[in-house]
């Protein structure tokens, strides 16, 4: 058993998009974007975003994808706290 708590086919994602992103040239072109769009599977705006976060934070954990919900290892509020929560949200 894994103590990594990202799917492997997740990482497998990562590791692509880095190699297509390691590819780019600093000033991006139309045709760089539009390559790297059809390489990825994935809109313009997204390239972009992609682009900006792996130059910004160039592991490969960067470029995992987001998922909606609670992430792996996040333990829910115990009840008693829960419920302070709940009461002063509501008086809010």
């Amino acid at each position: 058993m894994s103590d990594n708590p990202v799917p492997d086919q997740d990482w497998e994602e990562a590791e692509f998009r880095a190699r297509v992103l390691a590819e780019l040239p600093e000033q991006l072109t139309e045709g760089d974007v539009t390559r790297a769009m059809r390489q990825l599977d994935v809109s313009r705006a997204t390239v972009y975003r992609l682009a900006r976060q792996f130059r910004e934070d160039a592991r490969t954990s960067a470029l995992l994808p987001n998922t909606s919900g609670r992430k792996p290892g996040m333990l829910p509020l115990d009840p008693a706290v829960e419920a302070i929560v709940v009461h002063h949200f509501k008086g809010f």
